[in-house]
């Protein structure tokens, strides 16, 4: 780390940035260094919310923070019913309930999960900008559809009362190679 810094001191690099899933690993890192940029995933979305802290940590220090995947892996862009698996692992029906309960209001309120989402990430003060994964043209216009859909402040009253996790979302991923 100190070489790191050190080419940001001799002008070499402009910014120096941590990026992982791991809240327990990445924030002690995070306090001892003056990084300039984060970069995190799957902690922070409308289903879990470990990196709160953490945020609210870099933001006092300035430090840029790129919130990655608010989707949940894909549960919060295509729904529970549609697919079963949170942060990419097979979810069970007890570990989707909280989803469902999400997809209730955003079909109240005619709003779809997407959109809720993703401006769940963008609507924070906090976070400097979202990353979504994306695999077609059309996934991409959908990002950006969803990113200007209008969400009334009713919507946001309801859904944000509802129960989230700040547990670590991949603590039972199983990991397997190739």
């Amino acid at each position: 780390m100190d070489e790191l810094f050190k080419i940001k001191e001799e002008g070499l690099a402009k910014a120096v940035g941590l990026a992982m899933g791991k809240i327990d690993i990445m924030f002690p890192i995070l306090r001892n260094w003056e990084f300039d940029v984060i970069i995190n995933h799957n902690r922070y979305t409308l289903l879990n919310r470990e990196a709160d802290e953490m945020y609210s940590y870099a933001h006092s220090k300035n430090i840029s923070i790129f919130n990655a995947a608010p989707y949940a892996g894909g549960v919060l862009a295509k729904g529970p019913s549609k697919f079963k698996k949170i942060t990419y692992q097979d979810a069970s029906e007890e570990k989707l309930a909280p989803a469902r309960e999400i997809e209730k209001v955003c079909k109240k309120y005619n709003v779809e999960m997407g959109a809720a989402a993703l401006q769940f990430s963008m609507k924070d003060k906090r976070i400097t900008s979202t990353i979504c994964g994306v695999t077609s043209v059309q996934s991409i216009e959908k990002n950006l559809a969803w990113a200007k859909t209008d969400i009334p402040e009713e919507f946001w009253n309801e859904v944000l009362k509802l129960p989230y996790s700040t547990k670590d979302p991949e603590s039972e991923r199983v990991y397997t190679p190739g």
